[in-house]
């Protein structure tokens, strides 16, 4: 179970969430609010003029009141950024890397402010099925060469994924010759997905693949 911080919270130096937290009060974040593969729910606002940072990769921030002004840090494919009061379709990377979410109609509707030294890859938006969107950072080409290499690609790409996302072209590029036959038993490849505006498109480059009679 989450442990729950009922009143505010001050960091003028680190805090380091390494278990699944609820900080019903304020956070005033003046240092760094490191997330390590944990689960934190901004349940109140978060103040202040620090940096949130993912650590440990898998970590999720939810942002129960609009979306954070501190410059956020290390995030990376399998981080989830939760925006429980934003509904946007569209993320686009602008000067300094601030990232301006929109929603259907090309409004836009909240922005996120990443480190402008790091390199940022695609960005998926989704909903988070509370009414609100998730924003990730995602994979959108797969080279694979073994049926495990593509039934991660499509696992990746395909609901509940790491890079499932709107409005994305995906593509997976066969590096070789792939057969079924590699797969357990009683194993099939992941189910194509995809969520709404989506696509994918899989590169055979000349190489076979082998159902094995599965």
């Amino acid at each position: 179970a989450a442990t729950t911080f009922a009143n505010t919270v001050t960091d003028n130096g680190a805090l380091n969430i390494n278990a699944s937290a609820i900080f019903q009060g304020t956070v005033v974040n003046n240092g760094t609010v490191t997330i390590n593969a944990a689960n934190a729910d901004f349940a109140g606002s978060i103040t202040g003029n620090g940096t949130i940072n993912f650590g440990t990769s898998g970590g999720t921030a939810v942002f129960e009141h609009g979306a954070p002004t501190q410059t956020i840090t290390g995030f990376a494919n399998g981080d989830v950024i939760d925006l429980r009061s934003v509904v946007a379709t569209t993320a686009v990377v602008g000067a300094n890397n601030v990232v301006t979410l929109k929603d259907a109609g090309g409004t836009d509707v909240a922005t996120l402010h990443f480190d402008p030294a790091q390199t940022l890859g695609p960005f998926g938006v989704t909903s988070d099925g509370q009414g609100g969107t998730k924003v990730v950072a995602i994979q959108t080409s797969f080279d694979v060469s073994s049926a495990a290499d593509l039934d991660a690609a499509l696992t990746a790409i395909s609901q509940g994924g790491t890079s499932y996302a709107k409005n994305v072209a995906y593509t997976i590029h066969f590096a070789s010759d792939i057969s079924l036959a590699s797969l357990a038993t009683s194993a099939q490849l992941a189910a194509i997905n995809l969520d709404t505006g989506s696509s994918l498109l899989i590169d055979g480059a000349g190489f076979k693949l082998d159902g094995a009679n599965a």
